[in-house]
């Protein structure tokens, strides 16, 4: 947009607007509109300026047009006018003979036929059908067209039928065996090289004859080494932390996304996400509904329970010293966690990372995170290599708010409560070197825990049993 439209001029629209109904029904433009247009020069926007005018440039001037137009469209129309725009040619960089040389040179034999691609053991066929789709082409010189080959589209057909004759690499794993952490070695590929195998498909295609090419193997080597994997150091507990006192379907989503955690490896640098690693945790996903908090009353949904291994992973990534990203206090205070160091996640109904937890590893050593469950408790421990130190310290309560009385009436599911009061508290996290004992980092974070609810349930009327739940 050019410049004038960035201009006061844009404190035009809110009065061309407060007069639009008036140009509707009288034909014409408000008086004030007018002299405002006037005054602003837009009736001159079409004129030179040498000659008083703003002399506005046919590219930008549609757009302030429309802005006016926002305000009152009679307005836009009346300044509108008619555009001059300037009109130039340019040649068409392809001839009639140069297109027909392509499609008989090139096109008409490149799906002529199949194209059988020889490889160990195994052959794959480029069919004319995925040809005609992976072959393009752009204007070159003298009239003609020069060839393009999708070579994307040629692997996706070609790679499944080679799958076999192929020896896919392993990366090397970091495990637990024995009760220790053990490095499983890396094992190096062979595959098709795609990009020689290819190289020279464009020249058969260009023939109706020797249809076929040999694929080229090569060596391909583990992404994450046996070498790397035994530098990470992971070699003794740096953290563990262990929550208790679930109900027995809480039970069952803690053990399964427990499950999904143990194993975990997070490399130095790298930011663990709880919600990121498990995906989504619905009914295929082997979660249940059981118990959660409500705006402060006991409710249910699936997946129930998961919260009380975020605390879990959290306390056990604290003590680890990792960077804490991101986590959420529960909005009310739950006992068996600890004040202001314990944290929630939450995933809408799709799956979709509503609230988190993430710890980013800063340490240079790698993390194997290792979970533990049993009906009654759930742990979480965390193997490296100990480069720090971490005290908490909790301060006092403070800032105490009372309850609020829910009545529930006759009829209505409702578990009584006595209700709490809400407050605020702060931790402060101090991390230092294990070797030298110096303060690396210390942070403090502040939780404000709301009032739990007074609930009380209403009786049913005399000879109606009281709801269950």
């Amino acid at each position: 947009t050019q410049d004038i439209w960035s201009s006061p001029r844009f404190m035009l629209v809110p009065l061309l607007d407060q007069h639009a109904g008036y140009a509707d029904e009288e034909g014409r433009l408000h008086q004030d509109g007018v002299d405002a247009l006037h005054r602003e020069r837009l009736f001159l926007m079409w004129v030179p300026k040498d000659l008083g005018g703003l002399e506005l440039k046919p590219v930008g001037a549609p757009e302030g047009l429309c802005i006016v137009s926002y305000g009152s469209a009679s307005a836009g129309w009346v300044l509108g006018g008619a555009v001059e725009l300037p009109v130039t040619t340019k040649p068409v960089p392809t001839t009639p003979a140069g297109v027909n040389a392509a499609f008989e040179s090139i096109a008409k034999p490149a799906t002529s036929g199949p194209v059988t691609v020889n490889g160990e053991g195994a052959k794959a066929t480029l069919t004319p059908e995925v040809t005609a789709t992976a072959l393009t082409f752009e204007p070159g010189t003298d009239g003609g067209l020069n060839p393009k080959l999708d070579t994307a589209k040629v692997i996706e057909a070609l790679q499944p039928q080679l799958a076999e004759t192929e020896q896919p690499g392993k990366d090397a794993t970091v495990v637990l065996e024995g009760g220790r952490p053990v490095v499983k070695a890396s094992v190096d590929g062979r595959g098709v090289d795609w990009d020689k195998s290819l190289g020279g498909l464009l020249d058969v295609l260009k023939s109706t004859d020797a249809r076929t090419i040999d694929a080229t193997y090569t060596h391909q080597p583990a992404k994450f080494t046996t070498e790397q994997a035994n530098k990470l150091g992971i070699t003794e507990v740096v953290s563990e932390f262990t929550t208790r006192g679930f109900a027995s379907d809480s039970g069952v989503n803690i053990r399964a996304i427990a499950n999904e955690v143990n194993g975990a490896l997070v490399k130095p640098g790298e930011t663990f996400s709880l919600n990121g690693h498990t995906g989504p945790r619905g009914v295929p996903q082997g979660y249940i509904e059981a118990g959660i908090i409500e705006s402060g009353r006991p409710g249910r949904a699936v997946g129930g329970g998961c919260s009380q291994f975020a605390t879990t992973l959290f306390n056990a990534s604290y003590f680890a010293g990792m960077t804490d990203v991101e986590h959420r206090e529960h909005s009310y205070f739950i006992s068996r966690y600890p004040e202001a160091r314990e944290a929630t996640v939450f995933q809408s109904p799709g799956g979709a990372s509503i609230i988190d937890v993430k710890f980013r590893n800063d340490s240079p050593s790698g993390v194997l995170i290792q979970t533990i469950w049993t009906p009654t408790d759930v742990t979480v421990r965390f193997w490296s290599t100990t480069h720090y130190k971490v005290d908490s310290v909790t301060g006092a309560r403070s800032d105490f708010t009372e309850p609020n009385t829910v009545t529930i009436p006759p009829g209505e599911p409702c578990s009584a409560t006595n209700g709490a009061q809400g407050f605020r508290v702060s931790n402060t996290r101090v991390i230092s070197d294990i070797r030298t004992g110096r303060e690396l980092k210390r942070n403090s974070r502040t939780a404000v825990y709301n009032p739990l609810p007074k609930v009380i349930c209403e009786p049913p009327p005399p000879g109606i049993p009281p709801p269950t739940g």
